[in-house]
């Protein structure tokens, strides 16, 4: 049997692009018509509508339990990105995390 390199071994990657897939297209199926939705813009996709804009970040955890610390990077540029904006851009500004475990 053929030994395999667990620092090459790529099921991991596949299954956060896949859930990734999943989660954007989920968000395209809830939006309305007239939403518009960027994948891959601010965050791995972003929602407009007439009244929001919703940032989402999806995140596969392979092996990992959702800790604080797991979770404190992606957090961590969510809140950068917000405070980098002006006060009157941060209004109806919504941010999504969507974190997956094994």
């Amino acid at each position: 049997m053929l030994e395999v390199d667990k620092k090459r071994e790529a099921t991991a990657s596949i299954r956060g692009y896949f859930y990734q897939l999943d989660a954007t297209l989920l968000e395209i199926l809830n939006s309305k018509l007239e939403d518009e939705v960027v994948i891959e813009g601010i965050e791995d996709f972003d929602r407009y509508t007439d009244e929001d804009v919703i940032y989402g970040q999806v995140k596969y955890y392979a092996e990992q339990s959702l800790t604080d610390s797991v979770l404190r990077d992606p957090l961590y540029k969510l809140f950068v990105h917000f405070h980098g904006l002006d006060k009157a851009q941060r209004v109806n500004r919504k941010y999504r995390l969507y974190g997956q475990c094994q």
